[in-house]
Formats: C-alpha cells, structure tokens, sequence
C-alpha cells in the first residue's frame, strides 16, 4: 500500500469518526430538547439539531468526493 493510499485512508476514517460523533452530539442535543420546558431554549437547540444535520451532510459529500476514489 503507498503512502497516498495510506493517507486516504487516514482521512476517510477520521471524517467518519467525526459523522459519528455529531451523530451522538445530535442524540444529545435531541434528548435535552425533549427534556426541557423551555420554549425559546428548544427553538436554539432545534437550530443546533439542523446545523448538526447539515455537518453530517457536508462531511458524507466530502467523504464521497474527496476519498471513495
């Protein structure tokens, strides 16, 4: 295996790792929502969820353009 291919799969591991944390920080983010009363918190943490979505969308892309080559 060269060096390049090494790398590769360096990076392809390590976006997976983050998809997989932001996955579990959206988990967490959804639980203390359901949990609180607080009607203005659960819109800024809605937010959060949505912009948590859109990073794993982001790095799948990158995932799939920059390293399943």
């Amino acid at each position: 295996m060269d060096s390049g291919q090494n790398d590769r799969n360096q990076i392809r591991e390590r976006i997976r790792e983050l998809i997989n944390t932001q996955r579990e920080f959206n988990e967490q983010v959804q639980q203390f929502r359901q949990e609180i009363g607080d009607q203005e918190m659960k819109r800024i943490l809605e937010e959060v969820s949505r912009q948590g979505q859109a990073n794993i969308q982001k790095l799948s892309r990158l995932l799939a353009v920059k390293c399943i080559v």
